[in-house]
């Protein structure tokens, strides 16, 4: 298929699926632009399902993929592989479940930034004709898209997860943090990050991410180049359309046009997300919400089941500084 395909002489995305069996990360990027990494994901947030086996620590070896897997349970999958991703060739978590209704919408957000941050294709899985509004203003993010479209392509990673003893209905509670590098936005040496918090506990959770942890792949033990500057953090969901606008585009009679109320949209038909980014577009950046100093920390406050996503953007001003010290 795939020198089929080839032949053609057309732009062809060729998307593989066999659950993830054989570990195709292993091998599908000579063949094919994504690859399934897991059995069928399901409507729900962490239920554990004799039919979708492997969780924890020794997930990465799972003979048998299964189906009925829940978000975290392909997200903990996923962990293991992310530098099997690389543009071009993608780890698939499965089709995205926003929409279909068995969720809350703090769920929906964690799952659909944890989606965006690993690179993993954003193929929807619901209905688009009864899409509910709240669900709209979320698979039309356009600043966590550009973190799944960024031009570097490189997955975020998962740097730490601990178990609480705040546990949900599943008897689950866990909080973890991902990050990852992105495409400077600032034309500096330093590269942007996002930084991903999400909160498995039964409770809203103060969460927080220390410089040192997310920039671990640049320097242990806090030797990180990034860790000498201060860096803007720019909130990725600060500006999800309302539900009011999404009801208004759902019904027609939505527009892009500020003069009548409704937010301006970002236009990827016009405008790809990489010109975009290269154009520092605020669309796709977040909004600013406050600093972070050197060796500081992020901290936010995450809903149950929900995550808060950033941009890291390195401060010119501040590098200067360090360097001329």
């Amino acid at each position: 298929m795939s020198k089929a395909l080839n032949a053609t002489g057309r732009p062809v995305l060729y998307s593989l699926c066999n659950w993830g069996e054989d570990y195709p990360f292993n091998w599908a990027s000579t063949i094919a632009n994504s690859w399934r990494i897991t059995g069928d994901i399901f409507d729900d947030w962490d239920a554990a399902d004799a039919r979708c086996p492997c969780d924890g620590p020794d997930a990465w070896d799972c003979r048998l993929p299964g189906f009925h897997c829940s978000v975290t349970n392909i997200m903990n999958k996923a962990s293991f592989i992310t530098s099997k991703s690389q543009p071009g060739g993608w780890n698939d978590l499965d089709m995205l479940e926003v929409g279909n209704g068995a969720m809350t919408d703090a769920e929906y957000v964690a799952h659909f930034s944890m989606w965006a941050a690993v690179k993993s294709p954003l193929i929807l899985g619901n209905d688009l004709r009864e899409v509910p509004a709240a669900d709209l203003a979320i698979i039309s993010n356009a600043a966590v898209i550009a973190v799944n479209q960024d031009p570097n392509g490189s997955s975020a990673s998962r740097r730490w997860i601990y178990t609480t003893n705040d546990t949900d209905v599943n008897g689950r509670a866990e909080i973890q943090m991902w990050s990852g590098g992105l495409k400077s936005t600032t034309g500096g040496d330093y590269n942007d990050e996002v930084v991903l918090l999400i909160n498995g506990n039964n409770k809203a959770a103060i969460m927080n991410a220390t410089l040192a942890d997310i920039f671990v792949d640049s320097g242990t033990r806090g030797t990180a180049k990034q860790l000498k500057i201060s860096w803007e953090v720019r909130d990725l969901w600060t500006n999800r359309m309302s539900n009011a606008e999404a009801a208004s585009i759902i019904s027609g009679n939505g527009t892009t046009s500020n003069s009548t109320g409704i937010a301006q949209r970002y236009n990827a038909t016009t405008t790809s997300y990489a010109d975009g980014l290269a154009r520092k577009n605020e669309l796709l950046l977040g909004s600013v919400t406050t600093t972070v100093q050197p060796s500081g920390t992020i901290i936010a406050t995450v809903a149950p089941h929900g995550a808060a996503m950033f941009r890291l953007r390195a401060l010119p001003s501040a590098a200067k500084k360090r360097d001329e010290l």
